[in-house]
């Protein structure tokens, strides 16, 4: 399986912008046999992936902050915002969307498939809501998607997040916090789906990740459409 992955925006001590992607993603996938292409921030025409290679999927990995321009709201003095990230990703799923592949989106990305869908985010701080980096919490598990159990816990390293008000007309949840915050949502009929935690850190319950990406992988469950 031959997927485009994207890559997270940072800054050198110099001021240039790098590309990034985390060793433990890599070894990750490298571990569920999906091979990937990384794919630069820079890049304008993206078309020829498409044109050049059989992509088999799409995944939209974690790091840095959605503008929240995009979805309504005021740009605060946000560092991580890079709006040459949300440009290469929106192509991205837009040839999703087009060619009906199948996309997965992981923190960030799930922030982003919302976003894309008309969606909104809600900083949590502001809301005195929040999950601190590293700190497990379960996640209560839809019961049209009861296949997947009915409880899980999964790890946290976000401070937006999407509340029941926030989530686009045209995805569903299937995963959700005790406090509201929804933490997994799909597609009902584009394969598209994605998760608020990170499968490729460290996990309480890395057999439920594992068929979570396995199914990505196999064009199953979510993405079977």
């Amino acid at each position: 399986m031959v997927i485009l992955l994207s890559q997270k925006i940072s800054v050198t001590k110099h001021g240039d912008q790098t590309d990034a992607l985390e060793h433990s993603l890599s070894h990750y996938l490298e571990r569920m046999k999906i091979h990937f292409i990384p794919v630069s921030n820079s890049l304008h025409d993206l078309q020829y992936y498409f044109s050049t290679f059989l992509i088999e999927g799409i995944i939209l990995s974690g790091g840095n902050d959605i503008d929240p321009l995009s979805y309504g709201k005021e740009r605060k003095n946000d560092p991580d915002i890079v709006p040459e990230r949300d440009r290469v990703e929106k192509i991205l799923l837009e040839a999703a969307v087009k060619r009906k592949i199948p996309l997965l989106g992981i923190c960030r990305g799930m922030q982003f498939i919302n976003v894309y869908f008309n969606g909104k985010l809600t900083h949590l701080l502001s809301q005195r809501i929040i999950h601190l980096p590293r700190q497990d919490h379960p996640v209560i598990i839809q019961e049209f998607v009861a296949e997947l159990g009915k409880e899980h816990v999964v790890n946290s390293y976000h401070n937006y997040g999407i509340l029941k008000n926030d989530l686009s007309p045209e995805l569903k949840p299937f995963a959700i916090t005790s406090d509201g915050i929804i933490e997994g949502i799909f597609h009902p009929i584009l394969p598209i789906m994605g998760i608020q935690w990170h499968p490729e850190r460290v996990n309480q319950d890395q057999t439920f990740n594992d068929f979570i990406v396995k199914a990505f992988k196999e064009r199953k469950f979510f993405w079977k459409k």
